[in-house]
């Protein structure tokens, strides 16, 4: 076991202690979960799905486990990071675990949305939590799963078992509040569950307690398992921007049934390594799943989106379409695969990826698939890499624009051309104004 594991795995193991599940099913899960990442520990490059990027520097990094955190002027600043939604509910996370009393009130009381944290809901239903909890990735092939699964305890589980007649967005603020001088490890589990015919919003912001260049070093190792129902729909908007120092690695796994939605986008901003692992099964007639997204990075920046979209059953509908903004020599990996089953006749799925390269130090990797066994299909994949527009710039700056805003209104024209995907005015005005002010913050 290398060095970085054994670190881990001690945190792991302290969590635990800290922790101990009464249910024995579910510390079963939690051994297995350890047994599994201390035999394979952290993947590396001969990992197909990790062949773009790098874990080992984690090597050199003793973690210990996360504080309590979250003092007001910690709050004050993570809420500057954060995504802006007017009217939605905010719950309020720190290093993982509810904070109720930064949280609204009146997001704990929503009707038809049950939340508790995840012990919360373990010692009242055990059975439930497992069988929440996404089985689709195969703990030995996921070690970064398979260690926040041993360490399961701090995180939270919402179900939906009917729409509110005045629907209100949740607002998940993900806190990371890093100790001076400490490499804190975080990993929460975040179990969601849209029932028959309900609808949910849910937004998350995962940022720094201090923002910018100054946080503390970190990681965090999130998990969500997601269950749609029958005609259920889930609008599902992410942020990343945790600090320069920071380190997030999340598995989303997702499973779609007959009629259901998913609507989901991610913007990431901040970070030093950001991965998402995400896997999508479509698994009943008329399912659909939207992954698109937006990313930058720059010097000293790891952006990673790995991404698996099964398609179970026939008339289904799948569309992903990435853009990335890479400066200095920030670094950005797209590996997308879309999987048609026999059974899964009418599919359409579409997939996109495009990059927009700044600095000659800037890289990115791109490997779209497709794996097709049924016959009657609407499939494409494909991904583009370009500079910025020569002609363009010198049209704006013959028009009287300084270089700098002329090469940020085209960037920001390259990003907005996404989020335009985002249906709901609220969201995409939250977007597009953190997309501002990143541009703001270049200048």
């Amino acid at each position: 076991m290398t060095a970085s594991a054994l670190s881990l795995v001690t945190v792991t193991e302290a969590a635990q202690a800290a922790a101990p599940l009464t249910d024995a099913a579910l510390t079963a899960l939690r051994a297995e979960g350890l047994t599994a990442f201390a035999a394979h520990g952290l993947p590396t490059r001969t990992h197909e799905r990790w062949k773009y990027t790098r874990v080992s520097p984690l090597a050199e990094v003793s973690f210990v486990a996360a504080p309590t955190g979250g003092d007001a002027t910690a709050i004050q600043t993570a809420e500057e990071q954060a995504l802006n939604v007017p009217g939605a509910l905010r719950l309020v996370l720190v290093n993982g675990r509810l904070r109720p009393d930064l949280s609204d009130a009146a997001a704990l009381t929503q009707a038809g949305v049950s939340i508790q944290t995840l012990s919360d809901a373990i010692a009242t239903d055990a059975a439930a939590v497992k069988a929440g909890l996404g089985q689709a990735l195969a703990l030995a092939d996921n070690p970064f799963v398979a260690l926040n699964t041993a360490a399961l305890s701090d995180g939270l589980v919402i179900r939906v078992s009917a729409t509110p007649q005045a629907a209100t967005p949740l607002h998940l603020l993900w806190i990371t509040d890093a100790a001076a001088g400490a490499a804190v490890l975080v990993q929460p589990r975040l179990l969601v569950e849209i029932g028959r015919g309900a609808a949910l919003t849910l937004i998350e912001s995962q940022v720094g307690a201090t923002g910018g260049d100054t946080g503390g070093d970190s990681l965090t190792n999130r998990v969500s398992d997601i269950t749609l129902g029958d005609d259920a729909r889930l609008t599902h908007i992410s942020l990343h921007n945790d600090s320069r120092q920071a380190r997030l690695l999340t598995a989303l796994q997702a499973r779609i049934q007959r009629g259901a939605v998913y609507d989901g986008f991610a913007l990431t901003l901040g970070g030093a390594l950001v991965r998402a692992d995400l896997r999508v099964e479509l698994l009943g007639p008329g399912a659909e799943a939207r992954l698109n997204g937006a990313y930058a990075a720059g010097t000293g920046q790891h952006v990673d989106t790995t991404s698996f979209i099964d398609h179970a059953a026939p008339h289904c509908t799948s569309a992903q379409t990435l853009k990335g903004v890479l400066d200095g020599t920030g670094r950005g990996v797209f590996q997308g695969r879309v999987n048609v089953q026999r059974i899964a006749q009418k599919t359409d799925g579409h997939q996109l990826h495009k990059a927009l390269l700044l600095s000659r130090g800037a890289e990115v990797d791109t490997k779209p698939e497709l794996t097709i066994f049924a016959d009657d299909v609407k499939c494409s994949h494909g991904a583009a890499t370009g500079e910025l527009d020569e002609d363009a710039l010198f049209y704006l700056q013959a028009r009287g624009l300084d270089p700098d805003t002329a090469r940020s209104l085209l960037i920001e024209g390259f990003l907005d051309d996404v989020v335009e995907l985002v249906s709901d005015d609220a969201l995409r005005d939250a977007l597009t104004a953190k997309i501002h002010q990143w541009l703001e913050s270049r200048s």
